[in-house]
């Protein structure tokens, strides 16, 4: 039977009635190395990472998993090298997580820092393909298998993958060993000290004092000093320090994290003397949450944890294992 198709094949091909590439029907999908080229008439794309994570990012954008899932992911560059624009929505596919659980595929392109789901011709940039599995099934499982296809030229959406004109597999699996690992996001803060000097391409931020009290000020010998009083009933957990931007831009002091006690977390928020920081600047920072005393009572201590990235471009509700830089401070409780 497989020699019949083979010369079925054969005898299209040779007739130009199959496009170049394309499968026969009920072969296997093609194969895809990480790393690996595919080149056709219309399109060409290589994937060159695997995720899983609760957000995708790309350049100022993100987007979160429904709650209670993660999404999992492959992506890489790609190109439109036909002379008609094309539509991602024409791919259909699948994720397999261990040879048993089946999840619809979405996927979305990104050129330059937008977001689309048409690529225009001769456009590049960035291919993602991705589907949302539940929490449960991200901590257990082993293996994921992300199948894919399209018709020629991304043109009429197929109505089942194994009716699509060309198919593909990229295989990834958990583990070190593993020849294709998928980036776990595994969260590693450095500890960190106080006074001990943070750097980043364009900043420099130092934390000199701990707080858990009902009220703090802050001041650098201007005018007036800031004070933050938390509500009835709470304390402000946090630390205060200085920042200094090293740079050339303009720039927003920003820290992203929370305060972590037990098995509860707080959100921390970024109060500034400086709102916005030139050049050479140097401005008081503070960053807390607001805990309440009745949690307080039950701990000796807590963790601060937070992260920023360079030039403070995290997310204002961005994680710490979001960022570039990622710290975590036990403070003891009186």
């Amino acid at each position: 039977m497989k020699r019949t198709i083979s010369i079925f094949l054969a005898v299209l091909l040779f007739f130009g009635l199959l496009p170049v590439g394309a499968r026969a029907e009920g072969a296997e999908p093609t194969a895809l190395a990480f790393g690996e080229a595919q080149t056709l008439d219309f399109i060409e794309f290589t994937f060159t990472k695997a995720d899983l994570y609760n957000k995708i990012y790309y350049s100022n954008w993100y987007m979160s998993a429904t709650k209670g899932k993660q999404y999992i992911s492959v992506s890489g560059p790609v190109r439109n090298t036909s002379d008609h624009y094309q539509e991602l929505g024409k791919i259909i596919g699948e994720v397999v997580i261990d040879d048993t659980y089946t999840f619809s595929m979405s996927r979305f392109f990104v050129e330059a820092d937008s977001y689309k789901s048409v690529m225009d011709p001769l456009s590049e940039g960035t291919l993602y393909l991705y589907a949302e599995i539940p929490d449960e099934l991200a901590e257990s499982f082993t293996s994921a298998s992300f199948r894919f296809g399209f018709n020629e030229n991304l043109e009429e959406k197929p109505e089942k993958l194994e009716n699509a004109e060309y198919i593909y597999q990229i295989d990834a699996s958990k583990g070190e060993d593993s020849s294709v690992a998928i980036d776990l996001h595994k969260f590693s803060p450095v500890k960190y000290k106080l006074k001990d000097e943070l750097k980043a391409e364009s900043l420099k931020l130092t934390f000199n004092k701990k707080v858990a009290k009902k009220k703090v000020s802050m001041s650098d010998g201007r005018d007036y000093p800031w004070t933050y009083e938390a509500e009835s009933g709470r304390k402000y957990i946090g630390l205060l320090g200085t920042v200094s931007n090293t740079g050339k831009e303009t720039i927003q002091p920003r820290i992203s994290g929370y305060v972590q006690v037990g098995d509860l977390k707080y959100t921390l928020d970024t109060n500034a003397y400086d709102y916005r920081l030139g050049p050479k600047c140097k401005t008081m920072v503070f960053v807390g949450a607001e805990v309440p005393d009745s949690v307080l009572k039950k701990a000796d201590s807590v963790k601060i944890c937070f992260g920023f990235s360079d030039g403070f471009t995290n997310y204002y509700d961005s994680l710490p294992e979001d960022c570039q830089y990622a710290y975590v401070y036990t403070l003891k409780l009186d």
